[in-house]
C-alpha cells in the first residue's frame, strides 16, 4: 500500500484520527491549518506499509510532549534538528517516520517532508493517544524507547542515552517540557528495525482514519451518521447529551490537561469522563463502566469530529463512545500501564465485555 496523500486526503485523515484519538494529540482546527500550510510546500506526503520496507531497515518515531492544550505550534525545525541529532548519535538513518501516537498526523508529516522520508502507517500506543510515554507497544514488549531525544523550540537538546525504567524517560521529558519557554518539546525515540517492527507495531493506523474521515464526509447529511461512526470504529454508544460542567485545566509546568467532564442525556442518565490529556475513565449513573487502555471517544454531534479535549465546552452536543482495545493492549502487562491507581483510583482496571 503505497500513497501519496494530497490536502483533502489528509484533511479527511485528520478528521478520522480525532475520533479514535480519545481526546488527545493535537487538535483538529490546528492541524487543518499547518496541513493548509504544508501543502503549500509539497505536492504530497508519501504514505507506505510496513512490507514496503527491507527487514534491516529502520524507522524513527517524531512526536511532540506537553499539555494537551497547548498544540497549536509548528514544530519543523525543531523536528528537524532531532532527527539530525539522532542520526548522528546513532549512526543510522531512519528511512521512515512513523507516529509515537495517534492523531499527531502533522508532526509525522511535516517531519517526513522535512526528512524527504515517507509515513509509515502505523504507532506505538496502540491505535489512540497516551499520556504518559512508558504506555507504549516497546515497554509491552520489554524492548527500549532510548535514546530519546529531545528538543527545545530555543534549540536546546538534550539526550537520553539509556534507562532500565520506562518511567524516567516520562520524567526526563516532561521535565524539560515543563520548563521550556512554551510548555512543548519535540522528541525523536523509538528507532527501531523493520523486521522487529512488524511484530511490535500497531498497523494501518492512517489508513483507517482517512476511511473514516471520508465515510463521515460522504455521509454528512445522513441521520444515521453517527450509527455508521459507531459500527466503523465497532464501538458503542455509552451517552449523546450535553456537556452540563467541566474542570479540565491546563497546567504547563505538569504538561497536563487534567480534570473531568460531565454529559446528561434527556432521559437523566449521567456520564463523567475523567481526562489526563486523553479519556482515561469514565462512569454512567456514579458507576464505573470502561477504564483504559479501552477506548473511551467523545464526538461533537454537530461536526462529527472527534473532540479534543482542550476544546471542549459546556453546553456542547456530544456523543460518548466506548470501544475495545486491540489484543495486545489488554495483555496484563497493558493494564499494568494504565492501572487506575497510577491515576489516584482506587478500583481495579474495568474492560468492556
Amino acid at each position: 500500500m503505497k500513497k501519496n496523500l494530497n490536502y483533502q486526503n489528509a484533511i479527511s485523515m485528520i478528521r478520522g484520527s480525532s475520533i479514535y484519538s480519545t481526546g488527545g494529540g493535537f487538535a483538529y482546527s490546528g492541524q487543518k491549518r499547518m496541513f493548509n500550510n504544508l501543502f503549500k510546500k509539497v505536492n504530497s506526503i508519501k504514505l507506505i506499509s510496513i512490507d514496503e520496507l527491507k527487514d534491516n531497515d529502520y524507522i524513527c518515531t517524531a512526536y511532540a510532549v506537553g499539555s494537551a492544550g497547548n498544540t497549536d505550534i509548528d514544530l519543523s525545525p525543531a523536528l528537524r534538528q532531532g532527527l539530525q541529532v539522532l542520526q548522528n548519535f546513532t549512526g543510522i538513518k531512519p528511512k521512515a517516520i512513523f507516529a509515537g501516537e495517534t492523531n499527531i498526523d502533522i508532526i509525522a508529516s511535516q517531519s517526513a517532508v522535512a526528512l524527504n522520508l515517507p509515513i509509515l502507517d502505523a504507532d506505538s500506543n496502540g491505535g489512540r493517544a497516551v499520556p504518559e510515554i512508558q504506555m507504549d507497544n516497546f515497554v509491552i514488549y520489554d524492548k527500549p524507547i532510548t535514546p530519546v531525544v529531545v528538543v527545545t523550540l530555543d534549540g536546546d537538546v538534550a539526550i537520553l542515552q539509556q534507562t532500565k525504567n520506562p518511567y524516567n524517560i516520562e520524567n526526563f521529558v516532561r521535565s524539560i517540557a515543563g520548563n521550556s519557554k512554551i510548555g512543548m518539546v519535540a522528541v525523536l525515540d523509538h528507532l527501531i528495525q523493520v523486521k522487529l517492527a512488524k511484530k511490535i507495531l500497531t498497523h494501518g493506523i492512517f489508513s483507517r482514519s482517512l476511511k473514516l474521515g471520508q465515510l463521515i464526509q460522504e455521509n454528512y447529511n445522513n441521520q444515521d451518521l453517527l450509527e455508521k461512526i459507531i459500527r466503523e470504529i465497532n464501538g458503542q454508544l455509552l451517552i449523546k447529551g450535553k456537556v452540563f460542567k467541566s474542570t479540565l485545566k491546563s497546567n504547563l509546568k505538569e504538561g497536563f490537561l487534567n480534570g473531568d467532564y460531565f454529559i446528561k442525556d434527556r432521559k437523566g442518565n449521567v456520564v463523567k469522563v475523567y481526562a489526563k490529556n486523553e479519556n482515561i475513565i469514565c462512569w454512567k449513573n456514579n458507576r464505573v463502566f470502561a477504564t483504559s487502555p479501552d477506548r473511551i471517544l467523545t464526538i461533537d454531534t454537530k461536526t462529527f469530529l472527534g473532540i479534543h479535549n482542550s476544546q471542549l465546552k459546556e453546553d456542547e452536543e456530544v456523543a460518548v463512545i466506548v470501544a475495545k482495545a486491540s489484543e495486545m493492549w489488554r495483555s496484563k502487562k497493558a493494564l499494568e500501564l494504565f492501572e487506575p491507581r497510577h491515576f489516584g483510583f482506587l478500583f481495579k482496571p474495568k474492560l468492556l465485555k
